[in-house]
């Protein structure tokens, strides 16, 4: 879909089984480096999926990371339960330290309701 930072952007796709055997379509617009896990980060029996979107914020560049768990009604921001979303300033290097230049009550301005392009088909 690009090159350089653009690269990054991905259409995801989720097909997941349903106790009727019939299949849900979960699908959103993303950005991502390397491979996708899903796993229950919270260990409360709910499977989560984190974001990752560029943001900017008084002259930086931001990874954004929100978390959402997979229910029965799709998608669901699951940013209160874990404590995010977080930010990690944009480098030409590898960084993975959350920043200290947005408190983390600002970050949650920056909280997504649904991933971009979310669409659900039951």
């Amino acid at each position: 879909m690009g090159n350089g930072i653009a690269a990054l952007n991905v259409r995801v796709i989720y097909l997941i089984q349903n106790d009727n055997k019939e299949f849900s379509k979960i699908s959103y617009d993303d950005m991502m480096d390397g491979n996708r896990e899903e796993r229950d980060f919270d260990n409360d029996g709910i499977f989560e999926t984190v974001t990752m979107k560029l943001d900017s914020h008084e002259n930086h560049n931001y990874w954004t990371f929100n978390i959402f768990e997979f229910t029965e009604f799709g998608l669901t921001n699951a940013n209160k339960k874990n404590n995010y979303p977080i930010m990690i300033q944009y480098f030409y290097k590898e960084n993975f330290e959350i920043t200290n230049k947005i408190s983390r009550s600002d970050m949650k301005t920056f909280a997504l309701k649904q991933p971009k392009e979310y669409d659900w088909k039951k």
